[in-house]
């Protein structure tokens, strides 16, 4: 069975007139139809296909490809760069002996038959080599665009190359064993179980690219965390079957598309798109160091800046709930008072409201946490206005820094577990005494 195209009458005359020639030229040297007559024949024929290709090869080298080059669209560059132009050159020659060999081979059936159902297949890989160029220039020039630029244009890509694949091969088995597509196609349903086994991952990509898709899950830039997969980091590429993903240690991961659903994925593109990025982290205060707050304590408080206004404030109402209710403040458990850690916390939340390079906007505070064997977290719970990493870890570090410092002021120990000259330190000190 070969391609069922109908020979143009100018077509079959030249192929005639070239017979005819052939047979001016060798006269009694051969036999018409004879094997010498019929490769001569086949020969030119060929030598015409092969100079019919050239000239096309020249035409797009020295005009086509000049004039597109000049253009201002993307496309005509995208199917250069793909060598669409180049693949299609084939086709031309192709179908030019496919079209004569019917008029030089009609003596020879056998040979005839053999030689179309070749060049029927030539002809069938030489479109799907072009539509898998066609593709890969769609799929350059949308992911270059800014309103496809993260969406899986990829995965669709492939897609329909697979099924471009699909329909070339089922063309081909029926060109070359002499069947009928639609048997092709029959035999396929019946084998559908060994199929949907063999593209099961094609299968489930596409179903969940088209999820991803629809309800805008994941783009190409956002950054992905997959802990299963280890993979943290920035997705570089959405294919059909994987996502790639570039972890911040600079290597790469290759996650299976339908993980972003079945699975946890954490995406921080809602913080990228938000006003800030989060910093949330807590120092450990020893519970031993946490007291009330004597009147020494709150006169040396009240020289710090960030804390005077606090203590005053919080004092004077201390005292008049006191007063009120007739508290015996000689002993410092009865009524309410202050305590050094409370007033570091509100130190530590005024320190957080003066720094200008936090969102005063968002979610701001200090709060303690459940008690731990490690002592008493204190949270710092705040926004970084400058969501870029290097300079967050900088502004967290910044805070820190000055809590870790300024927490002794308040009389207050953060918990360390004990170290090798600790563990000396007070064997020395026990030895001693």
């Amino acid at each position: 069975m070969s391609l069922v195209l109908q020979v143009p009458s100018g077509i079959s005359d030249a192929g005639l007139q070239l017979e005819a020639w052939v047979d001016d030229v060798l006269g009694r040297a051969a036999d018409t139809g004879s094997l010498l007559h019929e490769s001569i024949l086949l020969g030119i024929v060929l030598l015409v296909g092969l100079g019919v290709w050239w000239a096309l090869r020249l035409f797009l080298i020295k005009v086509l490809y000049p004039l597109i080059v000049h253009s201002h669209t993307k496309w005509d560059d995208a199917l250069i760069e793909k060598r669409f132009f180049r693949k299609l050159t084939k086709l031309a020659p192709m179908l030019l002996v496919y079209l004569m060999l019917p008029a030089i081979l009609h003596r020879h059936p056998g040979t005839l038959d053999i030689l179309l159902t070749a060049f029927s297949v030539l002809i069938v890989l030489t479109v799907l080599q072009a539509f898998f160029a066609a593709m890969n220039a769609t799929r350059d020039v949308f992911s270059k665009l800014e309103k496809y630029r993260d969406k899986p244009v990829a995965s669709y890509t492939q897609l329909a190359k697979i099924i471009g694949a699909i329909i070339a091969g089922v063309i081909v088995i029926s060109l070359v064993f002499d069947r009928n597509p639609i048997y092709i196609f029959s035999a396929m349903g019946a084998a559908s179980a060994v199929l949907l086994l063999i593209f099961k991952d094609s299968i489930l990509g596409f179903v969940a690219s088209v999820q991803l898709s629809v309800n805008d899950m994941v783009h190409v830039g956002d950054w992905v965390q997959l802990d299963k997969y280890g993979a943290d980091g920035e997705v570089e590429e959405i294919t059909l079957t994987t996502i790639k993903v570039h972890n911040w240690d600079k290597t790469f991961t290759t996650v299976p598309t339908y993980a972003f659903i079945s699975d946890a994925v954490k995406n921080w593109r809602g913080m990228e798109e938000s006003g800030g990025r989060r910093i949330k982290r807590a120092l450990f205060i020893k519970a031993g160091s946490i007291r009330f707050c004597t009147e020494e304590d709150l006169q040396r408080y009240e020289r710090y800046d960030l804390a005077r206004d606090y203590v005053k404030g919080t004092q004077d109402e201390v005292a008049r709930f006191n007063a009120d209710r007739g508290v015996d403040t000689s002993l410092p458990i009865n009524g309410r008072n202050q305590t050094n850690v409370g007033i570091f916390r509100a130190y530590a939340l005024a320190y957080l409201k003066q720094e200008d390079r936090i969102n005063q906007d968002m979610t701001l505070m200090v709060r303690q946490l459940d008690p731990t064997p490690q002592g008493l977290p204190l949270e710092v719970y705040c926004f970084s206005a400058d969501k870029s990493w290097v300079n967050f870890e900088m502004l967290a570090s910044d805070i820190f820094d000055h809590l870790l410092a300024a927490a002794p002021w308040f009389d207050l120990e953060v918990f360390q577990s004990p170290t090798g000259s600790d563990i000396t330190a007070a064997v020395k000190a026990a030895a001693g005494t």
